[in-house]
């Protein structure tokens, strides 16, 4: 069972060089913002029900029925409040067809594309930044790769998921909607444990009903997005 606690978190190593001030960051954010909210306390209640089952592995895919859900959003507020738990933690966009993952963050200068990383052009590392005063790191994509080259990345995120367990205490992975085209074989196999994140009153019942299904054993819970306490 996987749980998070206070013991010793691993270390980042070198990911720690490049910093981006919380300020930066969207207002949307509040997991990775310094000031306490009522936000923040929602998102921690969400993840205390979600760390309490069995978790087959220290990650957390997160994906949506359609479009507009606010993955990234909630991906990134459950990573921030993750890291105030003591623990190191990495957020992975995996949205390579419809980035908006470094548009949050501010689009911090001298930062590498998550994607420059898993095309072999710079060493993986080098694409991630840190939130500063926070142990929350962030591969984001740069720019935006078309669904041939996103369908390519199979065995390069292998590999970036291989090293991330082993760098990381907990990773959470923003992922296209699960009835998506860009949901391919691999997410298929790999998105486990996934969470389903939809809005509150938006998101049509028969489409969620869908995506649920289609996850399958690897759904380990859903969220309302308008209302994380929920």
């Amino acid at each position: 069972m996987t749980s998070v606690s206070s013991e010793q978190s691993k270390t980042a190593g070198p990911l720690e060089r490049i910093q981006v001030g919380a300020s930066q960051v969207a207002k949307t954010l509040v997991g990775l913002r310094p000031e306490p909210s009522m936000g923040k306390e929602a998102y921690d209640q969400v993840l205390h029900r979600i760390t309490l089952q069995p978790l087959r592995r220290s990650m957390l895919f997160l994906t949506s029925a359609a479009e507009g859900e606010g993955t990234t959003t909630t991906a990134a507020n459950l990573a921030g409040v993750l890291s105030q738990r003591g623990q190191s933690v990495l957020l992975a966009e995996l949205r390579f067809t419809k980035p908006k993952l470094m548009e949050l963050m501010g689009r911090p200068d001298h930062v590498a594309g998550f994607e420059e990383g898993l095309l072999g052009h710079i060493p993986l590392e080098d694409c991630a930044f840190q939130i500063a005063g926070d142990s929350v790191h962030v591969m984001a994509v740069g720019r935006t790769l078309s669904q041939d080259e996103a369908s390519q990345q199979s065995g390069a995120l292998n590999e970036f998921i291989v090293w991330a367990e082993k760098a990381f205490d907990w990773v959470v992975l923003d992922c296209p909607p699960v009835t998506a085209v860009e949901w391919t074989r691999w997410f298929d196999l790999n998105a486990d444990p996934a969470i389903l994140v939809a809005r509150s009153n938006a998101t049509d019942t028969r489409t969620f009903k869908k995506a649920s299904r289609q996850l399958g054993d690897h759904l380990a819970g859903a969220l309302l997005n308008d209302n994380p306490a929920a």
